[in-house]
């Protein structure tokens, strides 16, 4: 009998002690995270510096988030880098590879729940030697200048609004500037929506219809617009060139455009081309066949930002494929960088090629890889080791548009792998 109790009691504890696991383990599962559908979703999510091992980030920030959670990811094979938890709307994600696209995808937490993911922004870090940072300063009436740390061989927009964190792509009041040269390092602005106190950022142009990095924000005051332009009289000259005078000034300064149709205008219909000069005292450019040879029509025009102002009278020209007058480029090696020198004019810019073997060339050769600048203003490029590290062998070369011309000397450098 004694042992029937001994049995009968152990029975009953271990289903106590069951009881009670089942108990802990259910309050447990009620204290795990879920999805809450009454968090916001996170949005306006910017990158804020963009480096070769380093990208920083921020968004807007959640109404009642305690923690916001970032998850990154490579973009080629979705391999999941890591997560982070901040306390604050902003991250700086460290570890990165150089020249690598990533995903970034931020949610807001509140009480150990959380949110829906932000929309997925891509960012590709920087080759060593690229732009790591950009300072702009108010040099006061209307004008702005910048500070480049590293290199932007695609330039930098210029962006200014009367609300705070202008962007490009622009939003709703958002203006810009291309400043395609990268020897610029100012321009002046103009108060496009009335006089007030402009908010104004530079971010590093990557060409493909997106800004890398942005500089810091600062505020400029701004009175009326510095456009005072009455008549832009036009004048056709030889080989692809115009020229034209201004009555007044374009503060923005202009756009060139030109079709085999009449009347070309900016923003362009289909089958319209256009130059951007941001320089208000510009007074020429050189044109090129982009549809084939034959007789173009030309205008010039006042740039307003996003849309023209006054313009020319219109002329035409004779154009044929191509109207470079390049006689000679001279190539100089730099610490894991190219620049060069040219005698005449490339319309089309210049290809830097380069390879571990000699006399890269474009059309590339099997182990050759290139970097196009289409501004014939470009004279520096930063190059990174795509084939291990090592010794490469750098020439540029005159674009043409499908093959090159003219070819500078030949140089070698030692760049470090990127892998």
């Amino acid at each position: 009998m004694k042992k029937l109790l001994s049995i009968i009691s152990l029975i009953i504890g271990v289903a106590l002690i069951a009881q009670v696991g089942v108990a802990q383990a259910s309050t447990d599962n009620s204290r795990m995270p879920h999805f809450d559908p009454t968090i916001d979703q996170v949005t306006r999510l910017k990158v804020r510096h963009r480096a070769a091992k380093k990208v920083k980030i921020n968004w807007r920030n959640v109404a009642g988030a305690d923690k916001y959670q970032v998850r990154v990811v490579r973009s080629t094979n979705k391999k999941l880098i890591g997560k982070k938890k901040v306390d604050d709307n902003k991250a700086a994600l460290k570890g990165l590879k150089p020249y690598r696209n990533y995903d970034f995808k931020v949610r807001a937490q509140d009480n150990g729940n959380y949110g829906k993911y932000s929309k997925k922004r891509t960012v590709k870090t920087t080759n060593p030697g690229e732009a790591t940072k950009l300072t702009v300063t108010d040099e006061g009436d209307a004008n702005v200048s910048w500070v480049v740390e590293g290199d932007t061989p695609n330039g930098v927009k210029v962006v200014w609004s009367l609300n705070e964190h202008p962007t490009y792509p622009t939003a709703v009041g958002d203006k810009y500037k291309y400043i395609s040269g990268t020897e610029t390092t100012s321009t002046a602005l103009t108060a496009f929506s009335g006089d007030g106190t402009y908010f104004v950022r530079v971010c590093e142009y990557l060409a493909n219809g997106e800004c890398g990095i942005y500089s810091n924000e600062i505020e400029v005051a701004l009175e009326g617009s510095a456009s005072t332009v009455n008549v832009i009289s036009l004048l056709a000259a030889s080989n692809g060139k115009v020229n034209w005078s201004t009555d007044g000034t374009s503060a923005m300064g202009y756009k060139v455009v030109w079709s085999k149709n009449s009347n070309p205008e900016y923003p362009t219909r289909s089958g319209d081309k256009y130059q951007y000069l941001s320089d208000s005292s510009a007074n020429s450019a050189i044109l090129t066949a982009f549809d084939g040879a034959g007789t173009y029509y030309v205008r010039v025009c006042e740039y307003l930002g996003g849309e023209c102002g006054t313009y020319s009278n219109q002329v035409t020209v004779q154009l044929g494929e191509q109207a470079s007058d390049v006689t000679s480029i001279t190539a100089t090696a730099g610490s894991e960088k190219v620049t060069w020198g040219v005698t005449g004019y490339s319309v089309n810019g210049f290809k830097v090629v380069w390879s571990k073997n000699e006399n890269p060339t474009y059309p590339l050769r099997d182990g050759d890889k290139y970097k196009y600048f289409s501004d014939p203003g470009a004279t520096s490029s930063s190059l990174y080791a795509f084939d291990g590290a090592g010794t490469y062998y750098v020439r540029v070369c005159e674009y043409l548009g499908g093959s090159c011309g003219e070819y500078s000397n030949q140089v070698s450098l030692t760049l470090q792998s990127t892998e």
